[in-house]
């Protein structure tokens, strides 16, 4: 997994698997899901404004699970 945020963006990534050959879904406002574009598994989610939407990790919510089998 890895998990990147950049700060003066409000940029948070996060990928459960190395990159790949991919396309983005948005699902939400400011919000992105990643998805293999040879499997069309998801992999990876990305949130626009993510410190402007939560004061800490226990605040952020998104429902994956009708988006496909994470790889």
């Amino acid at each position: 997994m890895e998990i990147y945020y950049q700060e003066e963006a409000d940029y948070l990534e996060i990928f459960f698997k190395e990159p790949c050959a991919d396309y983005g879904e948005e699902i939400g406002d400011g919000i992105t899901i990643f998805k293999d574009a040879k499997t069309n598994r998801l992999y990876g989610i990305a949130i626009i404004g993510f410190k402007s939407r939560t004061k800490d990790f226990k605040e952020v919510s998104v429902d994956l699970s009708k988006y496909l089998k994470i790889i």
